[in-house]
């Protein structure tokens, strides 16, 4: 996407920024967020909701996001891979320590690898959402989900999971396919699922920070104890593990 100006000033576009509450599914707006890509001028912002970069000279970019209720986010992002026309990236922001609907969620805090990536869910979540059709490996690289308030997943974390094998993986979802909002880009899953016995829960994430602490809030948990379902991630190591925790409060773990 390129302007000129009179014939001497070349705008291009180079990347266009969206941000989401993970939480909630509703854009983040609001003065006090700040977005940074490193080397670059601050972005064009549209009333919509978009942040706009112009003239990015690298091929990838470090962009860092900060906003008062939500975690930090700092993540690169290579502008070769992004589509010409409309270079748009979906950033779905985590609820952090000051987050205003945090007295309805679950918290974990503790202890890790440094710079560990968590995700988190549990089948005990009174919210999910079903499969359109049975996932199978003919379309390995393609999930139809039931989206009946057509709710803007893309980008969004997924838990799989089948309840008469006790299956389950963890998932991300890429663009929307279709107008309707029901079928995904996705990484090909290990396993096939069936649309009868499968749910999908969301997944919610944090980060550790240097010395390895980590802030994580998980919502829409039932019951006065849920059996979570973690994923740590420390560079190219991943680990899978149950904890039990205190639905509504705050649980100190130990993640090593």
């Amino acid at each position: 996407m390129e302007n000129r100006i009179k014939g001497q000033i070349s705008v291009h576009v180079s990347l266009i920024l969206f941000l989401i509450d993970d939480y909630t599914g509703k854009r983040i707006s609001s003065s006090a967020v700040q977005i940074r890509v490193e080397g670059a001028e601050k972005p064009i912002y549209k009333k919509e909701g978009y942040y706009i970069f112009t003239n990015l000279q690298k091929k990838e970019v470090i962009v860092s996001i900060q906003a008062p209720e939500y975690q930090t986010v700092k993540r690169l992002i290579d502008l070769q891979e992004l589509e010409g026309g409309e270079p748009l990236v979906k950033i779905r922001l985590q609820p952090g320590r000051c987050y205003s609907l945090l007295n309805e969620m679950t918290v974990l805090t503790g202890k890790t690898e440094p710079f560990s990536i968590l995700r988190a869910a549990s089948v005990q979540s009174g919210y999910f959402y079903r499969l359109l059709y049975d996932y199978k490996k003919e379309k390995e690289n393609q999930i139809h989900i039931f989206n009946l308030a057509k709710a803007d997943l893309e980008a969004k974390s997924f838990l799989i999971w089948q309840r008469d094998v006790g299956e389950y993986e963890f998932f991300d979802i890429g663009k929307a396919l279709e107008k309707e909002g029901e079928v995904f880009e996705v990484e090909a899953l290990k396993k096939e699922y069936k649309k009868a016995a499968t749910k999908i829960f969301p997944v919610f994430l944090g980060q550790a920070d240097e010395e390895g602490s980590f802030f994580l809030a998980m919502g829409n948990l039932e019951g006065e104890e849920a059996e979570v379902i973690l994923e740590v991630v420390t560079g190219k190591e991943k680990r899978e593990m149950m904890r039990k925790v205190r639905v509504g409060k705050e649980n100190i773990l130990t993640l090593f």
